[in-house]
């Protein structure tokens, strides 16, 4: 390989690297059912922080050069953004092939709780039937052992102060449900 090619091997590569990180996902995390199945009465939280807690500020730092003298004066203004934020949530499914329905009812509650942690209340409250398979049974996503789903959630608008919780329940006629490998949340 000619010198002069790693200018633009380089080049190629930085380019690579930033539209990897082009997502606006600003949450997404997944929780593995304990045991054997899903239990109903385990209700599986997921906490989104404000967005003052979030970190792109401290990463611009990161990137920052050792002998930029400005570097540690770059911290997040707690006034510059009071602008609210809508998140767009979605529920997150992976079911193994052994997973006897050919779909899931869930009940998806999302809270908000204000600045202060004081206040909390509940913004939406629905239950999901989640279509998993076909007419004929077979999954309706690719996948061999572990097929992969994603529903929309309703958006929520909160304060940049705020955080959202969402509970996620199962409300199948059986206690336990076995099959699901993971249930997570997502929110761009």
């Amino acid at each position: 390989m000619k010198v002069e090619s790693c200018p633009y091997i380089a080049a190629l590569a930085a380019v690579l690297l930033m539209a990897a990180c082009t997502g606006a996902t600003v949450y997404n995390r997944y929780q593995s059912p304990a045991g054997d199945g899903w239990q109903r009465r385990d209700t599986l939280f997921f906490g989104i922080p404000p967005a003052r807690d979030n970190t792109h500020a401290y990463i611009a730092t990161i990137f920052a050069s050792n002998n930029d003298t400005t570097a540690g004066s770059r911290t997040a203004n707690p006034d510059a953004d009071k602008t609210p934020r809508t998140l767009h949530p979605s529920l997150e499914l992976r079911i193994g092939n052994d997973y006897p329905y050919g779909s899931l009812t869930v009940i998806v509650e999302q809270r908000v709780t204000a600045a202060d942690r004081q206040t909390t209340h509940t913004i939406q409250r629905d239950t999901m039937e989640c279509a998993l398979a076909d007419n004929n049974g077979r999954f309706s996503n690719t996948g061999v052992s572990c097929h992969h789903y994603s529903f929309a959630l309703e958006p929520v608008t909160i304060n940049p102060d705020d955080s959202l919780t969402i509970a996620v329940i199962h409300n199948m006629r059986r206690e336990q449900i076995p099959g699901i490998t993971d249930i997570g949340i997502r929110a761009e």
